[in-house]
């Protein structure tokens, strides 16, 4: 696990906080973005994260502490397994690309395929797809869809970002994800749909 990576998930463990992504080199220092519950203290929490990165030898100040309160529509649908990626395959033919992801939670795997033109966002969108079918095939009830995906330049950092079409029952919700590509566009695809879905994880 990389750096960003280790300390999201420790943030993440903070009281309140429902997703974090930390990145840790842009220009001026680290920038951490935190969403998390309606009923949580942002200047609290602004310490807690502060705190958190000296323990890592981080400096970092308040103003690089991007506090965001999750839609209350996340809060209606009920909580999903926090997911952990087990591994992923891709196989490129006849111009498209078709992706494997395996998911482990809590000692289960699921696993989903999806397929898109081979193209760099499109063997982007197909991982993040089958990521959301693997997440699906626990809940029958569940639907998740792709409203958007982009590969972008984040502060000098290639990055995936993706926003998460959530309905269970009558609920909907829009969840937000990034991830950082530092091995391929894939992993980084499964990294941004990964943290989107943690954020029903309350």
């Amino acid at each position: 696990m990389n750096p960003g990576e280790d300390l999201s998930s420790a943030l993440e463990r903070l009281p309140g906080v429902l997703a974090a992504s930390a990145f840790l080199d842009p220009p001026h220092g680290p920038r951490i973005y935190l969403a998390v519950t309606s009923h949580a203290d942002p200047t609290a929490l602004r310490a807690a994260a502060i705190a958190l990165l000296g323990d890592h030898e981080i400096p970092a100040t308040p103003d690089r502490i991007h506090v965001g309160t999750a839609p209350s529509a996340a809060r209606e649908i009920g909580a999903l397994p926090r997911f952990t990626l087990d591994g992923f395959e891709v196989h490129r033919a006849d111009h498209h690309a078709h992706c494997a992801v395996r998911l482990r939670s809590a000692g289960r795997v699921t696993t989903g395929s999806g397929e898109e033109p081979d193209t760099r966002t499109g063997r982007a969108r197909a991982a993040a797809g089958a990521c959301l079918r693997a997440a699906e095939s626990l809940d029958p009830d569940l639907r998740l869809g792709i409203d958007g995906l982009r590969v972008v330049d984040l502060f000098g950092h290639e990055a995936v970002l993706v926003l998460v079409e959530a309905t269970a029952a009558r609920s909907q919700a829009l969840l937000p994800g990034v991830g950082l590509v530092e091995r391929s566009v894939e992993e980084a695809a499964c990294v941004a749909t990964l943290a989107a879905l943690r954020s029903w994880a309350i």
